[in-house]
């Protein structure tokens, strides 16, 4: 979804953007914030927030893990907390996390699953 000349040199996403895709009957919300530190923050707070208000439960998509400088556990810890500060219920914290390399094409559930 990074259509930004910066954000496609660079390989991080800058700008925040959402799309709807429906998949049989279901419709899914798919929000592409910001993970960098310098651009993100109070998107995914936002976003997340009023997500948890109207009882969705997100499901949580972790993409670069495939670079040396993932800090997978970090980002794992730092997602829960996020969910936590929001107050989400107990069944929104068993939120299920994809793990993904988008440039190199794909998506796995575990990261056992390499």
């Amino acid at each position: 979804m990074d259509s930004n000349d910066i954000e496609q040199e660079r390989g991080i996403t800058i700008l925040s953007k959402s799309t709807s895709v429906i998949h049989n009957d279901v419709k899914m919300n798919i929000v592409d914030t910001p993970g960098h530190q310098d651009f993100g923050g109070e998107v995914e707070r936002i976003v997340l927030q009023k997500a948890l208000s109207r009882g969705l439960k997100p499901i949580v998509v972790i993409n670069k893990v495939d670079r040396p400088t993932s800090r997978l556990d970090e980002v794992e810890s730092e997602i829960f907390d996020l969910f936590c500060n929001l107050d989400a219920s107990d069944d929104q914290l068993e939120y299920p996390t994809i793990y993904a390399s988008a440039k190199n094409g794909w998506a796995i559930k575990s990261m056992d699953d390499k």
